[in-house]
């Protein structure tokens, strides 16, 4: 089987209102040289006949399915699966502009120093409709700009516009277990150890704002992880041992 420049991965767990939009922004995409992993998580809605639908019109969408273990197993489990060289994350609720993967794939092409590369980002509420989430800082723009980013507790990227380098990833396990609402947080910052991120500074992902995302859902929980783990990139910054490395799970606040 010939493989691919670009794989796209998708975990879904009770998707449907907005998951035929998303797969068909995915799909329209002007860079068609990708397969399209998506990964049915136990949904009880009507998810997984949704995307039955997709994988059997085009042969890029590769449909998995079993039961609902959390999301962290089922990125990893997605990025053990899939075969090309680069990685792109997509969420089930947002859009992708047309030029989203063409413009991502470009750019790793002409800067190999960068491992991670993001876009910026236009928000929409739950119609569709503009949202200004009241953010102060675009996420940033060079590898330089990230670093000071992470110091001043200012947003790093936006997680389902990413595009990483496999081996990248598989040089530092993938997405951490234990920082469960903020793995893709943790991830940045352990990958900012071994190579370079950024974003591109075109907005290419319609970013969906609604009242069950994570971070309204579980933020005392995410605020935590977000706080330990920026305490291991301390450490790891200074040659220290990462005191979270080979956890499932966080300790109790009082520990």
């Amino acid at each position: 089987m010939r493989v691919p420049a670009i794989s796209v991965v998708m975990s879904v767990y009770n998707g449907q209102r907005y998951l035929a939009s998303a797969i068909e922004s995915v799909l329209a995409q002007t860079f068609g040289d990708f397969e399209f992993l998506i990964l049915d998580a136990g949904s009880t809605d009507n998810s997984a006949p949704i995307i039955n639908e997709y994988a059997q019109k085009d042969a890029r969408v590769r449909f998995i399915t079993r039961e609902n273990k959390g999301l962290i197993t089922s990125l990893n489990e997605l990025i053990a699966l899939s075969r090309a060289p680069l990685i792109a994350r997509m969420d089930a609720d947002d859009l992708c502009l047309p030029e989203r993967l063409s413009r991502q794939f470009d750019f790793l092409a002409e800067n190999t120093e960068y491992g991670v590369i993001g876009t910026w980002t236009h928000g929409i509420d739950p119609n569709g409709a503009p949202f200004d989430s009241g953010a102060a800082k675009e996420h940033a723009c060079t590898h330089e700009d990230f670093l000071i980013a992470i110091e001043n507790g200012w947003p790093l990227l936006c997680h389902p516009t990413v595009m990483m380098r496999r081996d990248v990833l598989a040089s530092v396990g993938g997405y951490h277990r234990a920082f469960r609402y903020c793995e893709d947080y943790d991830l940045w910052l352990r990958l900012a150890s071994v190579t370079r991120l950024a974003s591109i500074p075109e907005r290419l992902l319609q970013y969906r704002f609604n009242d069950d995302q994570v971070s309204r859902r579980h933020a005392v929980e995410q605020r935590i992880g977000a706080a330990v783990s920026y305490l291991a990139y301390q450490e790891r910054q200074a040659g220290r041992p990462d005191p979270t490395e080979g956890l499932d799970s966080l300790p109790a606040i009082a520990d």
